[in-house]
């Protein structure tokens, strides 16, 4: 080989070797320079710990962590932790670091903007999370519609937009399993019942109907829905479809008819017979188990027919459901017959009693037991939907 080619080929060879030479020095470099960038925040977010200063060490993990579809679980733990903490600006701050990312997927974009719309239902900012949550559900391909459909109903239910919750109600019952349907159906039944009882506030008696058919339709057994149905009836003067409806309650819930009685006793007196709400209420007095329907049928024959009927009644069933109330009434009635002897003491007892047993919760929620003297037909307590009933 001719010496000046021979040359060239050395010359070639050993600029190749400087050039690959220089760059594997950059390469080694650039990787010892990120390195050096990410172990910093993490030896920080180390120290921070040791310290026991966990806002810190967040932050600094935060920051530590690219995002990739390895950290993408992690950032995503970090700002669950921080929402669940209570520490939402964090959460807010994690989320909206994830969705400024281009790399993100169509699924891990969605999943990311779940979160936030939870961080931002947290922190009050419920347009905020309706807007995202409307947006997501939009989406063809979203993969979890349930849960998000669960969100946006809460919100509206916060709102108290029931127009609004129960078409995504009545969605989402299809969508899920058969107990979260069942549980779906029943609050979607109370949404309709809240329409009706606006409806009947404006004298919109048909309207108010139509809504508490819908809510029966949902949930057979609300209560609710019958009373309302009831009363959009008797606004209209259907005094004898009214009554019927009570009758379909109380065979189905014959504990709930004291809830209803004012509503029966309007029945009654527009129909001029006073006492028949005792007698309506005599119908159901075997079926019910729960002694609120005794209760209550001790007070009217009291009422209507006298205290020695009342007693005859107690009696009768042998106080079997008699309550504490009912048996100091008796014990005040038949200390009343006493001649001779000065019952004022005893009348002193029997009183302070009735005043202890009167404090006593009147409702009480059967999901998370908490107690009041009102009827919520959303128990404050655990935000479900016809779980409170009398005591």
């Amino acid at each position: 080989m001719p010496e000046p080619i021979l040359f060239a080929f050395l010359f070639v060879a050993v600029v190749i070797g400087w050039l690959l030479g220089r760059w594997t020095a950059n390469r080694k470099q650039r990787s010892d320079l990120v390195n050096q960038r990410l172990r910093q925040p993490y030896i920080t977010g180390l120290n921070f710990l040791l310290n026991d200063q966990p806002d810190g060490a967040i932050d600094a993990f935060i920051a530590s962590l690219e995002v990739n579809s390895e950290t993408m679980e992690t950032h995503l733990a970090i700002g669950n932790l921080s929402r669940r903490r209570g520490e939402t600006d964090r959460a807010i701050r994690v989320h909206q670091n994830l969705l400024a990312r281009p790399s993100l997927s169509r699924e891990q974009r969605q999943k990311v903007q779940f979160e936030l719309a939870l961080d931002y239902t947290k922190a009050g900012w419920l347009d905020r999370a309706e807007r995202i949550l409307k947006e997501l559900i939009g989406q063809a391909t979203l993969p979890d519609r349930a849960k998000v459909l669960a969100t946006l109903i809460d919100i509206y239910q916060q709102e108290q937009e029931w127009a609004l919750a129960l078409p995504l109600a009545q969605k989402y019952i299809s969508l899920t399993n058969e107990e979260q349907a069942e549980q779906m159906a029943i609050a979607a039944s109370h949404y309709c019942c809240e329409i009706a009882e606006v409806a009947i506030a404006e004298q919109r008696f048909h309207d108010a109907e139509k809504s508490a058919r819908q809510a029966l339709q949902l949930s057979a057994k609300n209560a609710r829905a019958s009373m309302l149905k009831a009363q959009a009836q008797l606004g209209l003067g259907r005094e004898r479809r009214a009554l019927s409806s009570l009758k379909k309650m109380a065979e189905a819930s014959p504990d709930k008819l004291i809830e209803a009685m004012p509503l029966l006793q309007q029945i009654f007196t527009s129909r001029g017979d006073e006492a028949g709400a005792l007698d309506f209420l005599q119908q159901f007095a075997a079926s019910d188990g729960s002694g609120t329907l005794s209760s209550l049928l001790f007070e009217q024959i009291r009422k209507h027919k006298g205290d020695e009927r009342a007693l005859q009644y107690l009696q009768s069933n042998q106080y079997a459901q008699a309550t504490l109330t009912e048996l100091l009434q008796v014990l005040k009635i038949e200390t009343s017959k006493l001649e001779g002897i000065d019952s004022a003491s005893l009348d002193k007892i029997v009183e302070c009693l009735l005043k202890e047993e009167q404090q006593r919760w009147t409702y009480r929620c059967r999901q998370c037991g908490f107690g009041g003297n009102q009827l919520h037909w959303l128990c404050p307590g655990c935000k479900t939907w016809g779980t409170v009933s009398r005591v």
